[in-house]
């Protein structure tokens, strides 16, 4: 084969991993390996694989020369693993294994990227054979980029207002820094930072959603409420999603109030305390804290538990019933933390309050028992854990018929590159191309 042949296999070939390039930039590897275990717990995945191999050496014994065993085989890999990738897509969409946490931090600086030109090469000769001669370095331009770097890496992507913004904010002084792009002939650019500078005024707490797979949620599971909402739909609001402020697109609004039970300056008090606690506790308990207010009796809980599926796995959800405030009238504690100790303590410490006139008190009393050594402090649920679910998640019959549409139209174009051309560079073999056209085209001509 030519080496613009090559490129053309090259191109079907990264349109087949399509599915793995959406899986692996939505999860990282080890939420992949969940998924694996979740796919290779049935067979009927094996069955779809099978079919479509079969299909496709069916097509090979009938038009040998046109479709050569090489290219059988090679075909075959490429569709075993587009068809894994695709499958697992379509568990992770289509049985509720999709979720998303709250990863908790602040952020550590800001940086400017200042526009510059990046090079590539692009082909301004090419000899008889479209192959490349001579390559010359071109500049494309980079626009200006802003960014927030939190403590444990997440990136958010921010506006030029908000990072002179945050800047001002943080009080420090901007650092300059040349970063040579490695490019002789085009123009760099600088780096300007501002960094925290380690106040508690200054601190930014930021909150990044992260997608994983829960069993939990796609499970028919006991752990799971049924039938509990019934006359608390309208109370119930929806789980609290991250939101653009004046900062970025981090913030988090971490008490709950649907019902109007408490006044606007407590909620937004405990609301910066709790963010900004929550920006410590993050990064060392991996924990998501949230308040839930009502004026519902304690069974509001159940119907709570079964609309947010006991929240994320990094939750601890604090829901206080109160008639007027205030005065507590109860007080549950949500979570899918291993330590059950936990729950029970927070919950009696603070119904022990039984007022939430100090504020400050409140999350000191959350703040202090999630801090608790062992079995008394917070634990993040490790979804390894709940592997055993594993058995009780199985695919849509219709899901199974898409995964199966998708795979064909992935491969389709690279079983017709294979009609047209031939993979070896065996010029005795590439002397037969007209009677593989033959083939095809007594191919096209039977479908």
């Amino acid at each position: 084969m030519e080496k613009n042949e090559w490129k053309i296999v090259g191109i079907f070939i990264v349109i087949m991993l399509i599915p793995w390039i959406i899986l692996l930039s939505m999860l990282g590897t080890g939420d992949v390996g969940k998924l694996w275990k979740v796919m290779t717990g049935g067979f009927e995945w094996i069955f779809i694989i099978v079919v479509l191999l079969i299909a496709s050496f069916i097509l090979h014994k009938k038009y040998q020369q046109a479709f050569t065993l090489l290219e059988y085989i090679g075909g075959s890999i490429a569709l075993v693993i587009s068809a894994l990738a695709t499958i697992m897509l379509l568990f992770y969409s289509t049985t509720d294994l999709a979720d998303d946490d709250r990863i908790n931090s602040h952020i550590a600086y800001v940086k400017w990227e200042e526009h510059h030109e990046s090079s590539y090469e692009e082909c301004v000769s090419e000899d008889k054979d479209g192959n490349c001669e001579r390559y010359e370095t071109r500049c494309s331009y980079v626009p200006d980029a802003y960014m927030a770097y939190d403590s444990v890496g997440n990136v958010f992507s921010i506006t030029r207002e908000q990072f002179f913004a945050i800047g001002k904010y943080f009080g420090t002084p901007m650092e300059k820094d040349f970063h040579n792009y490695m490019n002789d002939d085009c123009d760099d650019g600088y780096w300007y930072y501002y960094r925290w500078g380690g106040t508690k005024q200054t601190r930014v707490p930021s909150s990044k959603k992260h997608h994983y797979v829960n069993y939990i949620k796609a499970s028919h599971s006991v752990l799971k409420y049924y039938g509990q909402m019934k006359g608390y739909e309208k109370d119930i609001e929806k789980y609290p999603d991250v939101y653009e402020g004046s900062f970025g697109d981090f913030y988090l609004n971490r008490v709950i109030d649907k019902e109007s039970v408490v006044p606007a300056y407590w909620k937004t008090a405990v609301n910066n305390e709790l963010c900004y606690h929550n920006s410590y506790l993050g990064p060392t308990k991996e924990v998501n804290v949230l308040v839930y207010f009502t004026k519902h009796d304690r069974n509001f809980t159940y119907a709570l538990h079964e609309a947010w599926c006991g929240g994320k796995k990094n939750d601890v959800v604090v829901i206080i019933g109160m008639d007027h405030f205030p005065n507590i009238a109860w007080v549950e504690v949500m979570s899918w933390t291993p330590h059950e100790a936990f729950k029970i303590k927070l919950r009696d410490k603070i119904q022990a309050l039984k007022t939430l006139t100090d504020y400050n008190t409140f999350v000191k009393a959350v703040v202090d028992q999630i801090r608790a050594p062992g079995e008394d402090g917070f634990e993040r649920l490790q979804m390894a854990n709940m592997a055993y679910l594993i058995a009780d998640i199985s695919l849509p019959w219709w899901a199974y018929i898409l995964s199966a549409l998708i795979i064909v139209l992935l491969y389709a174009p690279l079983m017709w590159w294979f009609f047209r051309n031939d993979v070896t560079d065996d010029n005795s073999e590439r002397s037969s191309s007209r009677n593989r056209w033959t083939s095809y085209s007594s191919f096209k001509n039977n479908y």
